[in-house]
């Protein structure tokens, strides 16, 4: 009876190995180019269940990773990974708008972004352009609007430490505060465009700790502490 006992479970894990050995393999295979339904983290998914088609060859030591619409095949992400499982980006990265015009275009290197970043609008207007080094914000980036004007200005050193500000369509400030490490830190303030202060908000590594809000006579009219 514990002779048969093993034996059954013996076979229950056996078919759980395949099937999922069967899950993880291409649906559809051309020469080097693999197909894969996966799902919105680029998974592999579970049969045709997927909410996208991952097309995938190696390419110069790397794999080349495109992520396709599952049901218009739309191209909607090019990657390099160093990894079949798609763990690990290392190369380029682009992304694309619903229309096929590029939305973003950057490199990665071990997983963390490297170099410059640039978006653009569906129209084809520079959306932003960023530096990165080692995943950390560096240098100055710069944002706009889809009319060309500066939304958003960021200046740190080379450990993405500096400052942060992003304007209203006049050009006034609207909110200004400092980056540690790339993360918003310390007091950050929200301006109305006739210049008065609307809000202090105080962060700890990008989380909020507390925030007040101000009248237009500069008096507080709500103050709360996250932390409590």
């Amino acid at each position: 009876m514990k002779t048969s006992s093993s034996f059954f479970l013996f076979i229950v894990l056996l078919l759980l190995h395949n099937l999922c050995l069967a899950q993880s393999k291409p649906v559809k295979r051309e020469r080097d180019t693999s197909y894969y339904y996966v799902n919105f983290f680029n998974e592999v998914a579970k049969g045709r269940s997927g909410t996208y088609i991952r097309k995938m060859w190696p390419q110069n030591g790397r794999f080349v990773s495109q992520l396709l619409s599952i049901y218009n095949l739309r191209l909607i992400e090019t990657s390099e990974y160093s990894d079949l499982e798609n763990k690990v980006r290392n190369g380029v990265y682009l992304r694309y708008h619903l229309n096929g015009m590029l939305s973003d275009s950057g490199s990665y290197l071990n997983n963390k972004k490297e170099g410059t970043f640039i978006g653009w609008y569906q129209s084809g207007n520079e959306h932003y352009i960023k530096h990165f080094k080692n995943d950390l914000p560096v240098d100055t980036g710069m944002g706009f609007t889809d009319k060309g004007q500066l939304s958003q200005l960021t200046i740190t050193n080379e450990t993405g430490n500096g400052l942060f500000q992003d304007y209203y369509e006049s050009g006034k400030v609207r909110c200004l505060g400092k980056l540690q490490e790339g993360k918003r830190n310390g007091m950050w303030i929200v301006k109305r465009e006739d210049g008065t202060k609307k809000m202090q908000l105080d962060y700890l590594g990008d989380s909020l700790v507390s925030f007040f809000c101000f009248g237009f006579d500069g008096k507080t009219t709500q103050k709360e502490n996250q932390l409590n």
